[in-house]
């Protein structure tokens, strides 16, 4: 069987665009003389550090950060029917129904700042795959002091399944905050 003179164009003719093309030159690095191949690829700048102080008491972990924002504390409490203002802090949210939804909780965010400038501050909560389950954000205010409280009411939220993950809060695009939070079903 003889092969068509269309097939043979089409397995050619890259081949010839290809041979025409200029070979690329290797760029020579002045210190060593060794050639090295350019890629084209960017290059990054290293990412800013952020120390890390000691876990608190109640299991928050504090974060100093640039333009001396802290966050003092990350409390949980369930709100809904039955919940006061004496209510102890959540180590957990609890799952129930099916599908699978949380309690109605609060998250209250602590945050100091000596210079008492405002900023945007942004809390999500992702699981252990840093994928995102809540998010929300708004604005500090200080007026006239040096701590202030920011707080999120959430809804109930469905989930697939129980998970634990962490609370991320950014203030000005910086993480100043991790801390561990758990989505268990209830009874178990």
């Amino acid at each position: 069987m003889r092969p068509s003179p269309a097939l043979l164009l089409c397995l050619w003719l890259p081949a010839l665009a290809v041979a025409q093309e200029a070979p690329r030159k290797l760029k020579v690095t002045r210190k060593d003389g060794v050639p090295r191949l350019d890629l084209g690829a960017p290059t990054f700048q290293p990412l800013p550090r952020v120390e890390r102080a000691a876990a608190s008491d109640a299991g928050a972990v504090e974060v100093a950060a640039a333009d001396d924002f802290q966050v003092r504390s990350v409390i949980h409490q369930r709100r809904g029917p039955g919940a006061g203002p004496g209510e102890p802090a959540l180590t957990e949210i609890g799952l129930s129904g099916a599908p699978l939804s949380s309690e109605a909780f609060s998250t209250v965010v602590r945050v100091r700042n000596p210079a008492r400038r405002g900023g945007r501050i942004e809390l999500t909560i992702v699981d252990g795959r840093q994928r995102t389950l809540l998010e929300a954000s708004g604005e500090l205010t200080f007026k006239g002091q040096e701590e202030t409280e920011w707080g999120v009411d959430w809804a109930r939220t469905a989930f697939r399944a129980p998970t634990s993950g962490e609370v991320q809060i950014r203030v000005g695009g910086l993480l100043l905050s991790t801390t561990p939070i758990k989505f268990a079903e209830k009874g178990r």
